[in-house]
């Protein structure tokens, strides 16, 4: 359940259908790790929200844990229900129930990503990367840069 492929044709590493893959985030399907766990029980993934709260990210007391697991859509009650709620075994948890995207996933819309420790966390639109460019090639040091090459 830990690598996110699942060859066929290989006999070291192929998968059955519905075996985990991505670290036990999707399920095997015909040599692809592209398979929504939420299938093991009739249901199709969807994004958790927080209901009545425009952006969650922005308040304190959101359950950000809460936005990075996998919810699966039910559709008799027309709402998207966390696979934790869902009671959705996992021997991979601390629990033994429920399923936490992994660190990278977009949550909260596209507003967040989850960190390393399962939470959601604010996209930085002015991360370090962001800043340590700003700060490398801004216009008094592409001049002296320019100064110097000539």
């Amino acid at each position: 359940g830990i690598q996110a492929t699942c060859p066929l044709n290989d006999t070291q590493f192929f998968k059955p259908i519905d075996a985990l893959c991505n670290q036990n985030t999707q399920l095997c399907d015909r040599g692809e790790c592209n398979k929504s766990i939420c299938t093991l029980i009739n249901k199709t993934e969807c994004v958790l929200t927080i209901p009545n709260v425009e952006d969650p990210l922005r308040q304190r007391d959101v359950d950000r844990e809460y936005l990075c697991h996998i919810g699966c859509f039910d559709i008799r009650t027309n709402s998207c229900i966390d696979t934790l709620a869902l009671r959705m075994p996992n021997n991979h948890s601390m629990t033994g129930f429920g399923y936490k995207h992994r660190p990278g996933h977009a949550c909260a819309g596209t507003a967040g990503y989850c960190d390393v420790f399962g939470k959601c966390r604010a996209v930085d639109a002015e991360g370090p990367l962001t800043r340590l460019k700003n700060m490398l090639l801004n216009a008094e040091n592409i001049r002296t840069i320019t100064q110097l090459i000539q």
